[in-house]
């Protein structure tokens, strides 16, 4: 199950979508499309998480575990990567 429990906001770029919350006092980003999630908390070190919505739509099986979806899960990375250090996420 996520670990996300609280959405602060949403930003819509293009088909992504960036999502920023807190979650047990810490903060987090991710980005979407229709079929996956990633999402990662900020200044913790802690497992980053990849769902594939459409197979796993109540977020249960973290994906970004198993190595036979890294290229997904770099794709993403670097996405939300950009999106943030470029300031086009920013609320």
């Amino acid at each position: 199950m996520a670990l996300f429990v609280y959405v602060g906001a949403e930003l819509i770029v293009g088909d992504t979508i960036i999502v920023y919350g807190i979650s047990l006092g810490f903060t987090g980003e991710g980005i979407r499309s229709n079929k996956w999630k990633y999402f990662r908390y900020r200044f913790i070190n802690t497992p980053k998480e990849l769902y594939n919505l459409e197979n796993d739509p109540l977020e249960i099986h973290n994906l970004a575990l198993d190595s036979k979806y890294d290229m997904i899960l770099n794709i993403f990375r670097k996405e939300l990567d950009y999106k943030t250090q470029s300031g086009e996420a920013s609320i």
